[in-house]
């Protein structure tokens, strides 16, 4: 068996130097070694292999790696003393480093930050999802839902970056090119919100936004509380600082 070192089980095609090697559950299992990569199993050092070896000359591929970051939402915060405008804080994943308590007010930029809410009773935060990449730059965007924003919930698509975060990122300053504002006009919009995979297979992650208290204008205009959910496609370019649902 091959092993594939601290990346869990993978499925696909690994291609070394003009060679495709297929690699699959049954013959390359997860493993923790010395260091990141792939090495065949056996030895944990080249010397003594014979010249047969399916990765021959290759030990170790050092791998960019990816860590998930996750949000939490507090949708009664007060940010600024704006009553229940709601936060969100962000928190970047790492492999070191972490302690028994990670106190949230310590987010700095370079950890994490904090995503605070425009208007008083807005309730930002009360959702929050992974977006996927939504325009399509190669890093995963999020959603922020505050149903009670404005007259019927807005909802905040927020773009990811590399770097230039700062300790917090207030909603107001979304622009179109650091994220969107999408504004509901429907009951609760933003009361649920997802990344919805590309779903009109355009190649750019696709979202959906619930809106449990909304009526249509066509068929169920007179049936009370029916529901509506916007699908919003992903794409590169045309992004303004609002987006009217």
């Amino acid at each position: 068996a091959q092993r594939f070192a601290q990346l869990g089980t993978w499925e696909g095609e690994l291609r070394v130097g003009g060679t495709t090697h297929a690699v699959d559950r049954d013959t390359w299992v997860g493993s923790r070694d010395r260091s990141w990569g792939i090495r065949p199993s056996g030895e944990s050092e080249p010397a003594g292999r014979g010249a047969d070896e399916p990765l021959e000359g290759f030990w170790w591929l050092y791998l960019p790696l990816r860590f998930d970051d996750f949000a939490i939402g507090a949708y009664l915060a007060d940010p600024g003393s704006t009553m229940d405008a709601g936060a969100t804080s962000v928190v970047f994943g790492d492999d070191s480093g972490w302690t028994t308590n990670f106190p949230i007010g310590s987010l700095n930029g370079s950890n994490g930050f904090t995503i605070t809410g425009i208007g008083s009773l807005d309730w930002s935060g009360y959702s929050v999802s992974d977006a996927g990449d939504v325009n399509g730059d190669g890093i995963d965007d999020m959603l922020v839902g505050a149903p009670y924003a404005g007259l019927y919930g807005e909802t905040y698509l927020i773009f990811g970056k590399t770097s230039g975060w700062t300790q917090t990122l207030d909603l107001s300053t979304l622009n179109g090119t650091n994220g969107v504002r999408l504004i509901g006009y429907a009951g609760s919009t933003g009361h649920s919100v997802s990344g919805a995979g590309d779903i009109n297979g355009d190649g750019y992650a696709d979202i959906v936004i619930g809106a449990p208290d909304g009526k249509a204008p066509g068929g169920n205009a007179g049936i009370s509380q029916a529901g509506l959910s916007f699908v919003v496609f992903g794409k590169s370019l045309g992004w303004t600082s609002t987006l009217a649902l």
